[in-house]
């Protein structure tokens, strides 16, 4: 957020997709007056691929252990998703 204020970018925190009437995915930000929507993906919570192998295991809350390709395969959902509506996706590791 610090440095889109400071390029004195205007922006929504959390923009939501929706499918159905009900909201189907959660977007971290949309540029305002474009179709740009902001993935900021974080190493752990994302499996970064550059970290993590396909069938590495990562610990999430409520004990479970989800595959890091599950992971993938949940974020590319998303992201298709997005741009099925329109949007373009930028994801930032």
């Amino acid at each position: 957020m610090k440095a889109l204020t400071e390029l004195n970018i205007d922006f929504q925190h959390q923009y939501y997709l929706h499918e159905y009437g009900k909201v189907k995915y959660a977007y971290d930000f949309r540029l305002i007056d474009t179709n740009i929507l902001l993935e900021i993906n974080g190493d752990y919570w994302h499996a970064n691929p550059c970290k993590y192998k396909a069938e590495d295991l990562i610990p999430y809350p409520r004990n479970r252990l989800i595959l890091a390709k599950d992971i993938w395969d949940k974020d590319s959902k998303k992201t298709e998703f997005a741009i099925l509506q329109g949007y373009k996706v930028i994801t930032i590791w």
